[in-house]
């Protein structure tokens, strides 16, 4: 129907315009396409607004957030900082103190 670019550029308007606390409304959701300077398709805007029909937009956002983490598009809350636990000892014997190449000159100061 539209092209996915165009499709996120209206569902972000009717984000930002949510961020108000009201219903959006075709009005608000056209205002921030216009003020981003996207051309309005009246169309988009009416198809938008029927696939909210009877839903907040916290509701749909909440069931999308579900399907992300549910699909293994992120990791698991505990598995970077376990990885990076392990990995901090190893970092730390690394480090050594670097040699003074410049010879005692100092250049910036």
């Amino acid at each position: 129907m539209f092209d996915q670019g165009s499709r996120m550029k209206y569902l972000a308007a009717y984000a930002l315009a949510n961020l108000s606390g009201n219903a959006p409304t075709k009005a608000d959701v056209e205002a921030v396409l216009k003020a981003a300077g996207v051309a309005i398709d009246k169309s988009r805007v009416d198809a938008l607004f029927a696939s909210f029909e009877g839903k907040s937009f916290d509701e749909v956002s909440a069931e999308g957030k579900k399907k992300l983490v549910g699909s293994g598009a992120a990791p698991k809350a505990g598995a970077a900082p376990a990885a990076a636990a392990k990995a901090a000892p190893a970092a730390a014997a690394v480090v050594e103190e670097e040699e003074d190449d410049e010879m005692g000159l100092d250049l910036f100061g």
